[in-house]
């Protein structure tokens, strides 16, 4: 049996046989939330036709189904991920960026926060954010807020700048992810346009 048939066998029978098409576009809709059934149904042929194409081009192929199976998972977990950066991508591309900035996610994290229409609540958000920050991850974000750049903050605390921002943002990314699991369907918005 050549490749096209393996990977042919191994879609019609973990794939499709006896509604598994539908569980499998659900689990990788609840691993992948924001993205919709039908960019999960894309991510999967795209998946398919990666494996595919790889293998026409570099000659391997995986000995036993087994690892054929985790293969087309990986590849599709790999596609679905790149779907999301992409939807991430696309609503932030309309604003100007600065590329001198070497910090470019921390300040794609705070401007997310500027962009919103309804300010009572991102109040609200950045509230329960602050109030679960410590005392220093809170003076590095005021210092952010109002303008401060990394050198500045750097100073502040004798410490490196990049690198405190880096921790306040993996901070806040942590909270927003805990805010979403509570069910709050800002944070949870933020964290997936901003922290993936």
């Amino acid at each position: 049996m050549d490749f096209a048939q393996r990977l042919d066998s191994l879609f019609r029978r973990r794939f499709c046989a006896g509604g598994q098409y539908a569980r499998t576009v659900r689990r990788w809709r609840f691993a992948f939330r924001q993205l919709t059934a039908e960019d999960v149904e894309d991510g999967i042929q795209a998946a398919f036709e990666s494996v595919y194409g790889n293998h026409l081009d570099a000659g391997r192929v995986p000995e036993t189904e087994e690892a054929l199976e985790a293969l087309i998972n990986r590849a599709i977990r790999n596609k679905l991920i790149d779907k999301l950066r992409s939807r991430i991508r696309e609503p932030l591309d309309r604003f100007p960026e600065d590329p001198g900035d070497a910090a470019e996610d921390d300040d794609r994290l705070f401007g997310a926060f500027v962009r919103i229409d309804d300010e009572l609540a991102v109040k609200d958000l950045l509230a329960k954010i602050y109030d679960r920050l410590e005392e220093k991850w809170q003076k590095v974000v005021r210092l952010m807020l109002v303008g401060c750049d990394p050198d500045e903050i750097g100073a502040q605390f004798e410490q490196n700048g990049y690198v405190l921002r880096r921790w306040v943002r993996n901070r806040i990314c942590r909270i927003l992810q805990e805010l979403a699991g509570l069910g709050d369907p800002m944070a949870g918005d933020f964290h997936g346009r901003c922290c993936v």
